[in-house]
């Protein structure tokens, strides 16, 4: 392992302790075309398990324009090996166990030992050494943010993947929302504590038939705990000290007040067995329709909503982090306000690929201000037109003349919805050019939703052996804590009289051995921290 004073070799908190205007003045290190003679790379990708229906040839993923595009522009050809759903994780693996890499591996995450291990085990490249000197558009993009730097390296300092990023913090924030029309009408004040948001429930199931429809089929609905300080789905940070969340006493809280909707239904009964495909998708339909009282939801995903909404008093609004008392703070929050990372493995280059500089330059290219507007919006004239200065679709994407809609043309023409093909500048705002001045509220207010002080960084990474230690002892951990949870949640189980117990046989199947290992993770993230900000 590299010592943690060279950590970050000298490039790095050179360009990290740029000014935004020095970023900004970046010279590029591309030309279109890239290469005179055509070249061809191969290259292993997913895909959404919808682009059959879509003209998109699944095999090699023609058809998508942006990506057709891009390899006219730059002269550079990807021969794909394309995969989906169930299929990606086996034919990933059969890819690396027969030993014949594509140049280019997206999804590198598939991978058992983690980035890190790909490296150490000779899979993929290590590009600490060539992406600052010879990427500095993409570099300046990746410099920007500390979080988004910190995530692209590994905890033994590798620069493993190429990444896509937002270009801002926020932009893929999520939180929960209810109806504000609802709250005025009944007479309340937007919930601060357990109680108040028991009201609404209850007063919401009563009047108006709705219920909150649970999409945490194991019952770990983590925002509903965000405003007691634990992340009940893993760890929080306070003073330096790595927790378990399910561990604390204020876990208890929480399973009492689940405790507390289940026995007064206004859960679902059953909801613990529930097999949709997609619960939130349809927790979206039913809070649009007024059948569901409580959602959590993204800017990105908010339009889903309005789709349905007939009730023309419809109104919803950010409801904050809820606690016992209302007084707790929120210091836990979604990763997604503190970074601009999007992706952290779109694309890898194999020990296989020889010569990655042209790959190198066509990064360049996409992260460019060109190459913005065609990852984003596709080709100009045909996907969308510049209008008063600002890109604007065109009806080949909102107003699809074959009847696409807007998620499914923007795939097709602008890669809205497929931001794991390469590396670029996801701006998901693109996504809300209809937007409404609800949503427009409901966005602004959940990129305030939180502090996050508490949050475990993203960027504390396990090493290999660690990340090995670690999955043998949380496989058996977590099927058991899952169901204990279940238990007390549906009163199965006695809340006060047995979570000590639970606590004491999490602690037995080796609960410290996993929060040593995340402490110490997380110990040796603030040392590269503090090496990088001391240098820079």
């Amino acid at each position: 392992l590299f010592p943690y004073t060279t950590l970050f070799r000298s490039e790095v908190p050179t360009v990290a302790a740029s000014s935004a205007e020095e970023n900004e003045e970046a010279e590029p290190s591309y030309h279109i075309p890239i290469s005179e003679e055509p070249l061809t790379y191969t290259a292993w990708m997913t895909y959404a398990p919808f682009a059959a229906e879509l003209n998109v040839n699944t095999e090699t993923l023609e058809g998508m324009l942006v990506l057709d595009k891009l390899q006219e522009i730059t002269n550079i050809h990807l021969d794909i090996t394309a995969a989906n759903g169930a299929a990606e994780q086996d034919n990933f693996n059969l890819m690396i166990a027969g030993g014949d890499y594509c140049d280019i591996i997206s999804s590198m995450n598939f991978y058992s030992t983690g980035l890190e291990g790909a490296v150490e085990e000779g899979i993929i490249q290590d590009l600490a050494e060539i992406v600052p000197e010879k990427c500095p558009i993409y570099w300046s993009r990746v410099t920007s943010n500390t979080d988004t730097l910190m995530q692209a390296y590994t905890d033994s300092g590798y620069l493993p993947t190429l990444i896509v990023v937002t270009p801002e913090a926020g932009q893929e924030v999520i939180g929960n929302v209810l109806r504000q029309d609802w709250l005025d009408e009944f007479g309340m004040d937007m919930p601060k504590t357990y109680d108040d948001l028991y009201n609404y429930l209850d007063k919401s199931y009563q009047e108006k038939g709705a219920i909150f429809e649970m999409t945490a089929t194991d019952g770990l609905y983590g925002d509903l705990a965000m405003g007691l300080n634990i992340n009940i789905g893993g760890y929080e940070v306070i003073d330096g000290q790595v927790e378990f969340g399910p561990v604390q006493d204020a876990f208890k809280d929480y399973l009492h007040f689940m405790n507390r909707l289940y026995e007064n239904k206004l859960i679902s009964q059953d909801f613990f067995s529930d097999t949709a495909e997609d619960l939130s998708s349809k927790a979206r339909l039913d809070f649009g329709l007024g059948n569901n009282s409580l959602l959590s939801v993204s800017a990105a995903n908010s339009s889903d909503i309005f789709m349905n909404v007939t009730d023309d008093t419809f109104n919803m609004a950010v409801m904050p982090y809820v606690s016992v008392d209302g007084n707790s703070g929120n210091h836990l929050g979604p990763d997604t306000l503190m970074g601009t990372m999007k992706d952290n493995d779109a694309w890898a280059f194999s020990a296989d690929c020889a010569d990655i500089e042209p790959l190198l330059e066509m990064v360049e290219y996409m992260y460019s201000d060109e190459g913005y507007l065609l990852t984003n919006y596709g080709v100009e004239g045909e996907a969308y037109t510049m209008v008063d200065g600002e890109p604007r679709y065109t009806d080949l994407v909102i107003n699809n003349p074959d009847g696409l809609s807007y998620f499914f043309a923007s795939y097709v023409y602008a890669t809205n919805a497929a931001s794991g093909f390469f590396p670029y500048i996801n701006d998901m705002s693109k996504s809300f050019y209809n937007f409404n001045d609800n949503q427009w509220q409901v966005f602004e207010d959940l990129k305030h939703i939180s502090d996050c002080a508490y949050n475990y960084p993203s960027y504390a990474n396990m090493s290999t052996d660690e990340t090995t230690e670690y999955a043998g002892i949380q496989s058996d951990l977590s099927t058991y804590m899952d169901s204990v949870v279940l238990e007390f949640i549906v009163g199965t189980r006695d809340i006060d009289g047995e979570f000590d117990a639970f606590v004491e046989k999490l602690y037995d199947m080796g609960l410290q051995d996993m929060i040593d290992i995340k402490q110490a993770a997380y110990d040796r993230a603030m040392q590269r921290m503090e090496a990088f900000t001391s240098r820079s």
